[in-house]
């Protein structure tokens, strides 16, 4: 009876880092998901500044990415723009553990 007992605890234990590790991984693969589209965007695009912000701030939006149009800065000139920003992501698992992430990229590196 105790190895039933000690086999499910282990099986609970074992779950619970499986789903941590998920609320913990999501948000750096998508950060590193949209860094790589922000690079290629920049690099690709030939309009104004105002539109390739634009076009990032709906990028982000498709991709659920929390990305304030003030914590975004586009410069440069056609086809070589530099694209700058941050944005915080909150892990909460369970309402007992809860932390914020912060991410951040810069194009030009």
């Amino acid at each position: 009876m105790l190895g039933w007992i000690k086999g499910l605890f282990c099986l609970g234990v074992l779950g619970l880092a499986v789903y941590a590790g998920l609320q913990f991984g999501k948000p750096y693969f998508e950060a590193k998901m949209f860094k790589a589209d922000v690079k290629e965007m920049v690099h690709y695009e030939t309009s104004d500044p105002g539109e390739v912000k634009a076009r990032i701030l709906d990028k982000a939006r498709q991709m659920d990415i929390p990305i304030a149009d003030a914590n975004l800065t586009v410069e440069g000139k056609s086809t070589d723009y530099r694209a700058r920003g941050n944005w915080s992501v909150t892990v909460n698992i369970f309402d007992q553990y809860k932390k914020q992430l912060n991410f951040s990229f810069d194009s030009g590196q």
